[in-house]
């Protein structure tokens, strides 16, 4: 009987498991909040998500003020490019400091990713994943223009432009 009940806790605790990562690969396909309360709150919820991990500051420098004007695409693709850029920092560039900036001019919206980790060398195509791959596949869905700075010495800057709508 004891081996049955062993085998039942098992089980009981790999669903449970299944069901929290489950949760979370949903949560990551389409935040609640990023519907519910737009796209600067989904954005501060996962940096202050990352800000959890040990040795790892992370910045918000907000100085958006018209962020509601970004369509639902626009802003799911928005938050995806600035997820797979600060994943790409925390994963690959062992960054202590991340920096996230977003900011607009008359005519545009500018979100800029910098990080302090060891960098690499963006005219390698070879060294794009499917991570800056992605980041310039969804840029294109919205019509924002991606540039890629880095350097094995001073980290990395991802910079998002998307026009606003006229």
């Amino acid at each position: 009987i004891q081996d049955n009940m062993n085998i039942l806790t098992n089980a009981k605790n790999l669903l449970n498991d299944s069901i929290d990562e489950l949760r979370a690969m949903s949560n990551d396909l389409l935040p609640n909040v990023l519907s519910e309360l737009g796209l600067l709150e989904a954005i501060k919820q996962m940096l202050n998500y990352c800000s959890n991990k040990p040795n790892l500051s992370v910045t918000l420098i907000n100085n958006m003020i018209n962020q509601y004007e970004l369509n639902e695409k626009e802003s799911v693709n928005i938050y995806r490019i600035i997820q797979e850029a600060v994943k790409n920092a925390i994963t690959h560039s062992n960054a202590k400091n991340i920096e996230l900036e977003l900011s607009e001019t008359t005519n545009e919206y500018l979100f800029q990713i910098r990080d302090d980790g060891k960098g690499f060398e963006p005219s390698n195509k070879k060294l794009y994943g499917n991570g800056l791959y992605n980041i310039n596949e969804r840029a294109n869905l919205i019509n924002a223009k991606v540039q890629i700075t880095s350097d094995n010495s001073h980290g990395s800057e991802i910079k998002i432009s998307k026009g606003k709508m006229k």
